[in-house]
């Protein structure tokens, strides 16, 4: 269930809307009627529609002015009580400002829902309505109801006289070798927080919360399976874990708890979106890429891939038949030994596994030739993890060795490099060149 004051709105959510889906071309507040909303547009975009009117536009001459309409407005509580939405598990919030006045017009609807989880758009600002900020505002309702502050979003804006004195004296690019990232400027402004229930500590604190006459509050199976999903789905899987733990009795009529658990266990694919964190990783790209690039260096070198990849292309087992064009390459660079003529010492420990019987195979390769220097082999099947190890020792080394390793399944069908999915623990294939 969705709403928006702005009728163009409605019309196109409602236009490729699925069957699920029900959209509502009113306001929502704390309030029955109407009242004037502010429509701002630019293009097919309604972004900064608000019930209030912005500083910029106060006694603004010729400028373009916002439309000013009146609109229906009704409370969550109403639309609830006359069956016209159902109980909700997650509810998000973007009201440019009203969304204090949408959660008080919520307050039955929150406390029978027996919601699991609140994103609200918000901010640490104070003004003539919230002199004790929004954030307060918003916090002190949703606590009452038992949902507290579990991750804060927070969009920083530098100040306008900074951003001015940087463009005089900008920063120079940063060397990724030397300098840190670029720290981003600006205290919060634009919070999206994220309250969520607290099941585990309502049971083993129960003093701390606080209760709401006529509210539905029971962890039901279904509730703590939801609150476990958008736990995951927001990065706080230490708090799924702790759930799938705390009521593993529950638990443990509807799933297999430990799977649960070891599925919560894998690493994450990606960090945190932050400003600063997209800084760190650039850098961190930039520094992979001068190590790729970067001519061959002297001394030893190792080579790890943790990718988790399903192959198709098969690379035969077969040394006379295997080519470089045959599986995939999972690694491969430059090694120069510290001593000339010396020799190469090669060690490739891989893992990988299938569903149904085939061969993992790995071989390596002279960039540039087209059969390779050695290759391994071991048999597959019944999604078991295989370790497949090759050795190569090269008696003399006269330059910088170019080295490209490929993996592949050995008949037709499916491997799973670093494989199974969804092992409990990760696989990390180690390639090795030493003297």
């Amino acid at each position: 269930m969705g709403s928006d004051a702005v009728p163009e709105v409605i019309e196109g959510l409602n236009a490729r809307k699925e069957s699920n889906e029900t959209y509502f071309a009113t306001a929502l507040g704390d309030e029955e009627g109407t009242r004037e909303f502010y429509v701002r547009r630019e293009g097919s975009s309604y972004y900064g529609s608000s019930f209030y009117e912005l500083p910029s536009e106060r006694g603004a001459q010729g400028a373009l002015q916002p439309g000013l309409v009146k609109v229906p407005i009704t409370r969550l509580n109403i639309l609830f009580a006359n069956g016209v939405i159902p109980p909700a598990d997650h509810i998000k919030v973007d009201c440019d400002g009203h969304d204090p006045e949408v959660i008080r017009g919520a307050w039955r609807y929150l406390a029978q829902s027996n919601v699991v989880c609140v994103i609200i758009e918000t901010a640490f600002t104070v003004s003539e309505q919230y002199p004790r900020s929004h954030f307060v505002a918003i916090s002190d309702i949703l606590t009452a109801h038992r949902l507290r502050v579990f991750d804060l979003a927070l969009m920083r804006t530098a100040r306008p006289s900074y951003v001015a004195a940087k463009a005089r004296y900008p920063w120079p690019a940063p060397d990724s070798m030397n300098d840190v990232p670029d720290l981003c400027m600006g205290a919060p402004g634009t919070i999206d927080a994220l309250f969520c229930r607290d099941f585990v500590s309502e049971q083993v604190i129960p003093e701390h919360f606080a209760n709401v006459p006529g509210a539905v509050t029971d962890p039901t199976t279904d509730k703590i399976i939801k609150s476990m999903i958008n736990f995951e789905l927001h990065g706080l899987m230490d708090c799924a874990v702790e759930l799938a733990e705390h009521f593993r009795p529950l638990l443990s009529h509807r799933l297999d708890v430990d799977t649960a658990i070891a599925r919560l266990m894998h690493r994450p694919p990606h960090a945190r979106n932050t400003d600063d964190v997209r800084e760190c990783l650039r850098m961190i790209g930039e520094l992979r890429t001068m190590v790729r690039e970067q001519g061959p260096g002297a001394g030893s070198v190792k080579w790890e891939n943790d990718a988790v990849v399903e192959l198709t292309k098969v690379l035969p087992s077969a040394p006379g038949k295997a080519t470089i064009s045959d599986g995939v390459p999972f690694s491969g660079g430059s090694y120069r030994p510290h001593t000339k003529d010396t020799g190469a010492r090669i060690r490739v420990v891989a893992y990988a596994s299938s569903a149904e019987p085939n061969e993992a195979v790995i071989a390596v390769f002279v960039s540039g030739g087209n059969s390779p220097l050695a290759l391994a082999s071991k048999p597959t099947a019944d999604n078991r993890r295989e370790k497949i190890e090759l050795s190569l020792d090269i008696s003399r080394v006269t330059g910088p060795l170019d080295l490209e390793f490929r993996v592949g399944p050995g008949q037709p069908g499916t491997i799973v490099f670093n494989g199974p999915n969804n092992a409990p623990e990760r696989a990390v294939t180690l390639v090795t060149v030493t003297e």
